[in-house]
């Protein structure tokens, strides 16, 4: 964790204490709101209190949406109106919340769930174990399927288009840290991966496709020899090309080895291109020289593979409903460099746990590091992107000299395909070793607004908008004043 992080964390508990003092008043008037009746009219619906574990189903008549339970899960009272209200607006067929560990001192251990995100529910069981879901779906999951779990009720409701939504103000309480493990049964394993195409199918489907990976470079030699000598290192049984694009190489023995470089690996060619630095049309110039139909754009400064690495990205990018593919780019000191972009940090985007340890940590308020989840936008230092989607939003937008990689993970996410960050491809980043990081200019803030706007107001879909936004490693965010006295605050 960032110093900036350890500092923000050390204040939230803090004001916890004092918070749990403040508690100690409210929890007779608590207990006996948690008596209300198991079946409640609110905004129109009739909602019905069922436990998972019971072994009479809910009635075949009878209420809108059923509250399903496990005896471990406790949903605070006032969030049932939370559920049925993001149902309502959303016409969602499952519901959910927030979730924390409640202790004799008060509550502890948030975890601020993000909008719904298929990725993540794919690897894990983020959700948890109390819901509200539209009582036609549970009763068809129930007739077909049986009593499972509420993880594999989930995925299942997913994997038949069913509408999943995330109630911020929803929040569940367990006695301990709920493991977010992925069960062990099979049906649930399968349920899971079966939101996406078979992963066999997938694997044969990348194996006919060839990948252009094209790396734009000035001079700095010794980073461009390390970074395509790690690509050809561990390439794996993906057919690709390399296309070094030289923006105006002047040094000797950077032009000396770019001239001999196509004879001594195989499939690399150079373009040169000398106009003025620009990410974008760079990348957009590769693109035009490459013969695959996976485009993986890296820097220069990247480096030190994980295995298998190509074939991952291939795989993922060729999934019909996946946009752009991130990775897991790691600092030379094993902190985290990239773990996704969150639009909104800083009043603009950024890193998100960007200077936080390379470790899964319980503690993250937030969806661990080492989890894949579906992101607003990923870095371009390393990406992948089919080029049939990069061709459907016409490349990256030239206009941005440096936020190119932003603007096309927005395009996509706004024609529907959904972003992934998946750290289990991982790699080296010298950050800006070619050219120093430094403030973005007025025109290119400009030209990027009309794409992030709308989220930076809004908040990003895959964030919580309860998390602060002045800092990378996600904490509460002190400033707000939550509508609700109960809620979990900072």
């Amino acid at each position: 964790m960032t110093r900036d992080g350890l500092l923000r964390t050390a204040l939230w508990a803090v004001d916890q204490s004092a918070y749990f003092k403040r508690r100690d008043a409210r929890r007779f008037r608590l207990w006996l709101r948690s008596r209300m009746p198991t079946n409640t009219s609110i905004q129109n619906f009739s909602v019905e209190r069922w436990w998972f574990t019971d072994t009479e189903q809910p009635a075949a008549q009878g209420s809108d949406y059923v509250l399903v339970q496990t005896p471990q899960a406790k949903l605070e009272p006032s969030s049932v109106g939370q559920l049925v209200s993001v149902a309502g607006l959303e016409n969602a067929d499952i519901v959910y919340g927030d979730e924390y560990v409640a202790s004799l001192r008060g509550p502890n251990s948030p975890r601020f769930k993000p909008g719904f995100n298929p990725d993540l529910l794919r690897a894990c069981d983020y959700i948890g174990d109390s819901i509200l879901i539209r009582r036609s779906m549970l009763l068809d999951h129930l007739r077909q399927h049986g009593c499972e779990s509420v993880y594999d009720l989930c995925c299942r409701c997913f994997a038949q288009n069913g509408r999943i939504a995330h109630a911020r103000n929803a929040w569940v309480s367990y006695g301990r840290l709920r493991s977010q493990a992925l069960n062990s049964s099979k049906k649930q394993v399968s349920a899971a991966l079966n939101i996406y195409q078979d992963h066999n199918e997938l694997t044969e489907q990348s194996q006919g496709v060839q990948a252009s990976i094209i790396i734009p470079t000035r001079d700095r030699l010794d980073l461009l020899k390390q970074c395509i000598e790690s690509v050809y290192l561990d390439p794996g049984s993906v057919s690709f090309e390399v296309i070094v694009v030289d923006n105006g190489s002047v040094e000797p023995a950077t032009l000396d080895w770019l001239a001999s470089a196509p004879t001594r690996f195989d499939a690399l060619k150079v373009v040169r291109d000398d106009g003025e630095f620009n990410w974008s049309r760079l990348n957009n110039t590769g693109r035009k020289h490459a013969q695959g139909q996976v485009g993986i754009y890296l820097n220069n400064d990247i480096e030190d593979f994980s295995s298998g690495w190509l074939e991952a990205l291939v795989e993922r990018a060729l999934r019909p409903d996946t946009g752009v593919v991130g990775v897991l780019l790691r600092y030379p000191d094993l902190t985290i460099q990239h773990a996704g972009v969150v639009v909104g940090i800083g009043r603009f985007a950024d890193h998100v746990y960007c200077g936080a340890p390379l470790k899964a940590d319980d503690g993250h308020m937030f969806v661990d590091p080492l989890l894949p989840r579906n992101v607003l936008a990923c870095t371009g230092a390393c990406i992948a992107l089919s080029f049939t989607k990069y061709d459907e939003v016409g490349g990256f937008d030239e206009g941005l000299v440096i936020c190119g990689d932003v603007a096309i993970c927005i395009a996509l996410h706004r024609l529907g395909y959904r972003n992934l960050y998946d750290p289990a491809i991982q790699a080296l980043h010298l950050e800006s070793a070619t050219r120093p990081r430094e403030a973005l200019g007025q025109q290119e803030i400009e030209r990027l607004m009309p794409y992030i706007e709308t989220f930076v107001r809004e908040g990003d879909p895959f964030y919580h908008p309860d998390l602060d936004l002045r800092g990378r490693y996600p904490t509460f965010d002190r400033t707000q004043r939550p509508p609700d006295n109960r809620r979990i605050r900072g």
